[in-house]
């Protein structure tokens, strides 16, 4: 009863259709000014989806080492020119390694020589990074998350997007086993995107049934140790990378509430400057 006077105390929480246009009408106007379109990216996704507008969840699903850290990194730098602010919380990586990763992303330069030219006493223009932020604190809480999102909002800027690598370091207080854990873990990424009105994009692990499974197509089903990953995203994307050809990363379109599912984006991947490109005269939707 105590929880229905709660609720009752903001005024009737039942809504007309003609409330629910007018709420429509006013999130299309603000919205769009934030959407995350993945398509400034890697220009197929404009093919097969609509931009990502604040609240909802996408999670990037990978194995270790195919490159789901610079997927998420290709994906904060492209949203520069749309004047957005993406805060990225870093659970795994110092924030050292982050600044050499970036660096070299958004210079073209590797990582070797990004240390070299610092080591010189060489100072790189950092102005292509300006609208990101990051954080290296371990083993957050989504609560943990949403305080600092509302300190960096005061204190510096009100993050547009906001990122986690990786889900399975993020920490759930009160879950016993893995499995509780990464369905709470799940469950917050969504509630952390209605809460800060923000766009999430989230890195997870996918179950790994064999020995380089890296380089094996994924399905909806191989996140690691919780469906309610698949369940909590509205876009999911799964990566791997060819077993020939390691220069080459596919993105499939796993999961997408906003458009269709089943594309596979082949990009090419530079590793030593996290570079991330489409390889557009291949990319195509599956036959089988």
């Amino acid at each position: 009863m105590n929880a229905v006077l709660s609720l009752l105390q903001g005024g009737c929480p039942v809504k007309s259709i003609y409330d629910l246009q007018a709420e429509y009408r006013g999130f299309l106007h603000h919205s769009c000014e934030k959407a995350l379109d993945l398509g400034l990216w890697l220009p197929s996704f404009h093919q097969c989806t609509r931009p990502l507008v604040p609240g909802e969840l996408c999670v990037i699903m990978a194995d270790t080492g195919v490159g789901k850290s610079a997927v998420l990194s290709n994906i904060a730098h492209s949203v520069r020119s749309e004047g957005l602010t993406v805060l990225m919380f870093h659970l795994e990586l110092p924030g050292t390694l982050v600044f050499e990763r970036m660096m070299a992303m958004a210079n073209g330069i590797p990582q070797a020589e990004i240390e070299a030219r610092y080591q010189n006493e060489e100072v790189l223009n950092v102005s292509k990074l300006d609208h990101i932020y990051v954080c290296d604190r371990t083993r957050l809480t989504y609560k943990d998350m949403k305080v600092i999102i509302s300190i960096a909002t005061e204190k510096r800027e009100k993050p547009d997007v906001v990122m986690i690598d990786y889900v399975g370091l993020m920490d759930a207080h009160g879950s016993r086993s893995r499995y509780e854990r990464m369905s709470s873990a799940a469950e917050d990424m969504k509630v952390l995107a209605k809460e800060t009105n923000t766009v999430v994009v989230a890195a997870t692990q996918v179950h790994r049934k064999e020995e380089n499974q890296g380089d094996q197509e994924l399905s909806l089903h191989d996140a690691r140790d919780s469906s309610s990953i698949e369940a909590s995203a509205g876009l999911l994307l799964g990566l791997w990378r060819d077993s020939q050809d390691k220069t080459l990363l596919n993105i499939k379109v796993l999961k997408n509430t906003k458009g269709t599912g089943g594309r596979v984006i082949p990009c090419n991947f530079d590793g030593s400057t996290m570079v991330i490109t489409e390889r557009v005269e291949e990319a195509h939707w599956p036959t089988r």
